[in-house]
């Protein structure tokens, strides 16, 4: 069996500059990415989800109902995005 040596020279750099694990700093070093392909990976992505016309009025409705006390019902299905997708519904 062969094994093949891997340049992971800059990982330290990786771990400071993205806060991340060694482990996960090694295995990212080791793919030799440039630096605009780890910012892609790495920076936090904003989406603009309430241009979407239903989710306007969806916001609307909660936050008059967070407002008045009122209760609400929440409906989820049970497979696997429905489930999460429910969970975070109850924990907001």
């Amino acid at each position: 069996m062969e094994y093949q040596s891997l340049n992971i020279d800059n990982y330290q750099e990786l771990m400071e500059r993205y806060q991340i694990g060694s482990l996960l700093a090694k295995v990212v070093s080791s793919f030799q990415y440039d630096s605009s392909e780890l910012d892609s990976f790495f920076s936090p992505k904003i989406y603009e989800t309430l241009k979407a016309p239903c989710l306007k009025d969806f916001h609307m409705v909660i936050n008059d109902v967070m407002k008045s006390g009122k209760k609400v019902f929440v409906f989820g299905d049970y497979d696997c995005d429905g489930i999460c997708a429910t969970a975070i519904m109850v924990s907001v």
